[in-house]
């Protein structure tokens, strides 16, 4: 005869995040930003090992996004205690 297995749910202290900003670096909110030149880095290593170059203009438009990513934390943008307005 089998037996049946029951499984309790694995409750989260937190849950998912509902607001997780652009560049945000850390597990748990309030979050820390990547630094820029760091991502950079970063992506160029990421990119070269699928044989892609990071080009000039790659690198501008990551700029351009981190900086309205900043533009956008110092509005409160992505704050989730407003809801990510």
């Amino acid at each position: 005869m089998l037996k049946k297995l029951t499984t309790a749910p694995v409750p989260m202290s937190t849950g998912a995040p509902k607001v997780v900003p652009p560049f945000a670096w850390g597990g748990d909110a309030p979050y820390g930003t990547y630094a820029l030149e760091k991502f950079l880095e970063v992506a160029e290593r990421a990119m070269a090992r699928r044989h892609v170059p990071l080009s000039d203009r790659g690198k501008a438009q990551l700029r351009a996004a981190y900086a309205l990513a900043e533009a956008g934390r110092a509005a409160g943008r992505y704050d989730a205690s407003r809801g990510g307005e």
